[in-house]
């Protein structure tokens, strides 16, 4: 077929649509948004982006691609669209959004105290790598789903710090609080959230005993402050496996779990995620 003939035959085609729609279209910091483009003529080829930033796209079934965006406890209040754009070569490109609307919310600030022991383990040698190991791993976008239906907290006991703190250590400034603290007694089993890989599995001075689990598609389950690990790096876990023992180790002022779960690196709340299915 000439070339001019095949041109004229592409650009008479019925325009394709592309739709984008996200749940939640109202959220929270904290907050994880699913993102799902539809009508992609040639799926590899779409953009998905949010305040700035660019979200990986996974194929998931029937016939959509999804992005998870996570909403840190400082994301900015306000109104902003989810965008998707797929470049065309011989036509205008495809491109739809979804507005999302981000509420305020409040957390309420506390202050604890570190015996100097515990204190002392921000200056020493070291002190920073669990932080950088655990950066390093939360970049890593893998693209099978290996989670199933809602998280589950990883140990029984009281949530005695939730998400989203202002904290000061010893009147001193410190970073906001990145997951929720569930106490239990020492020895007490520490479980996987849900299903996936163990990305990483060690001991830090500030995290003490550490395991993070790679879910799939962006998102993480990180537990600090474990006593004995069961389970080490690249370890294949089912949704509530045996992973760790409580312990209180690092800078803790007790014996608990601290749960984390990031989406594409951000801390979101881990607690919506035990009464939704993603």
């Amino acid at each position: 077929m000439r070339p001019a003939l095949l041109l004229a035959l592409v650009l008479s085609a019925p325009a394709a649509a592309l739709e984008v729609r996200v749940d939640p279209a109202e959220a929270v910091p904290g907050d994880v948004l699913e993102a799902s483009v539809l009508g992609a003529v040639e799926p590899r080829r779409v953009k998905l982006t949010y305040r700035g930033l660019e979200y990986a796209l996974f194929p998931t079934p029937p016939d959509r691609l999804r992005a998870f965006i996570g909403l840190s406890a400082e994301a900015a209040a306000g109104t902003a669209p989810v965008r998707a754009v797929e470049p065309r070569r011989w036509r205008k490109d495809l491109a739809a959004e979804a507005v999302v609307t981000v509420a305020s919310r409040t957390f309420t600030a506390r202050k604890l105290t570190m015996p100097p022991e515990r204190a002392r383990l921000t200056s020493q040698p070291g002190a920073q790598d669990g932080a950088a190991r655990i950066r390093a791993v939360a970049a890593v976008d893998t693209p099978v789903q290996r989670w199933e239906g809602p998280f589950r907290p990883p140990a029984e006991g009281r949530v005695s710090s939730a998400y989203g703190h202002p904290r000061t250590v010893n009147a001193q400034p410190w970073a906001w609080h990145k997951g929720v603290d569930i106490a239990a007694p020492v020895g007490s089993t520490v479980t996987a959230p849900n299903s996936g890989t163990v990305a990483l599995a060690g001991t830090y001075p500030i995290q003490g005993g550490t395991v993070v689990i790679d879910h799939g598609q962006g998102l993480m389950s990180a537990l600090f402050h474990l006593g004995e690990l069961l389970v080490k790096t690249g370890d294949e876990v089912a949704a509530s496996t045996p992973v760790a023992r409580i312990g209180g180790s690092g800078f803790s002022t007790g014996a608990h779990v601290h749960w984390g779960v990031y989406v594409h690196g951000a801390a979101v709340d881990p607690a919506p995620l035990t009464r939704r299915r993603l």
